[in-house]
């Protein structure tokens, strides 16, 4: 079960929001490592897909240049909405007790961008820390299949990884003028 995987990975204290699966935001990838899957082709972003037998999808997104972790993504998809919420609301008993209390959010404070991004979510849960944010959520896609979602981003250092993709396209586009 999902939610007893959740249980017995990571930290047993409240303080901390920069790990969770065994992976640290800000730390640097390590390729070599069992649970990578192969790189995921993107333009904008470096992600490596991790095999994680809980989840249908997982994937780290990191830097790349300075190859440093800047999300944690992790998908797992259910029969129908009620188990999703069911599922939702056990896995957040159990983070909330390892991460400290999570806020709902209706995405009310942020009307237009987030829900242009998200029109499928039915619940949202997150905990915020510095520019660190765990989300939980229970959402479907056009497909109508519906997934419990788990994301850990520093926005910080994905900022950091925007500017290092500039650099790299000044430093081509200087190379071929």
């Amino acid at each position: 079960m999902l939610a007893t995987f959740i249980l017995i990975s990571g930290n047993s204290y409240a303080e901390d929001i920069d790990n969770i699966f065994g992976f640290k935001l800000g730390s640097v990838i390590d390729h070599e490592k069992d649970n990578f899957v192969e790189n995921v082709k993107n333009e904008k972003k470096s992600i490596y897909k991790i095999k994680f037998k809980e989840f249908d999808r997982a994937t780290v997104s990191y830097t790349p240049t300075s190859k440093k972790i800047y999300e944690i993504k992790t998908e797992k998809s259910l029969d129908n909405k009620d188990s999703c919420i069911y599922e939702l609301d056990i896995i957040l008993g159990i983070m909330s007790k390892k991460y400290g209390a999570f806020k709902f959010s209706d995405f009310s404070d942020q009307i237009g961008e987030a829900i242009e991004k998200n029109p499928y979510i039915y619940k949202y849960y997150f905990i915020s820390s510095k520019d660190q944010t765990l989300s939980v959520s229970c959402k479907t896609r056009s497909n109508y299949k519906y997934y419990i979602s788990i994301v850990l981003n520093d926005e910080s250092i994905e900022n950091l990884g925007k500017q290092e993709q500039i650099d790299r396209e000044a430093e081509y586009e200087l190379k071929n003028l």
